[in-house]
């Protein structure tokens, strides 16, 4: 979502959907649909079945059954946070000069050491800048912001309280007077000069 491409979604990934999509086939020639179950079961021995174990018949209407969204999901617990998430960061796409700006060389993107990485964006007369930290890791990783800016605003940290579903909340100050921010693990934080 914070990247310059269109995002795309996929079946209720944007409230983090956990029913497996399997694949199936409505075929009414039943040398197709032999052939299909016959190219799948050979497919699933290259990852271990064993003779004699079943796998998703694609032809099965359970199959198909299996793979139907659960919409009530998104009302709830988890699935509704990520459905807020989504909708947060669309908004941003939506509000935020640097993330309406789709010219690549406006964009960067580098590491922070093996453990996460900083996405920059900015619009193209240079003037407002956005800052995406990941901490892909286990443990705590600090950065230090450009200054651009004397007060860098924060504006997403997915360590927030309303963010968290299973684990204790434990965000950073919304301003910063100085550049240093201390990324939690496996968070993202979102700072701006807008």
């Amino acid at each position: 979502m914070l990247s310059p491409y269109v995002p795309l979604l996929f079946m209720g990934e944007e409230y983090g959907e956990d029913t497996p999509f399997y694949f199936f086939v409505s075929h009414h020639d039943k040398n197709a649909i032999k052939a299909v179950q016959e190219g799948r079961r050979k497919e699933f021995a290259k990852f271990g079945l064993k003779e004699g174990e079943s796998f998703p018949d694609p032809a099965d209407d359970k199959t198909f059954n299996a793979c139907k969204l659960q919409w009530h999901k998104r009302n709830e617990g988890k699935y509704k946070i990520m459905l807020e998430w989504n909708k947060t960061l669309i908004q941003l796409r939506r509000t935020k000069n640097t993330l309406c700006n789709f010219v690549k060389s406006n964009v960067k993107a580098f590491p922070l050491g093996e453990e996460g990485f900083v996405l920059h964006r900015q619009t193209n007369d240079g003037k407002e800048h956005l800052y995406a930290c990941f901490n892909l890791s286990d443990q705590d990783i600090s950065y230090t912001l450009p200054p651009y800016t004397k007060q860098w605003k924060k504006l997403l940290d997915s360590k927030e309280e309303q963010w968290m579903f299973d684990e204790a909340a434990n965000p950073q100050p919304n301003e910063i007077d100085h550049e240093r921010i201390h990324l939690r693990p496996f968070s993202v934080m979102v700072y701006t000069t807008e």
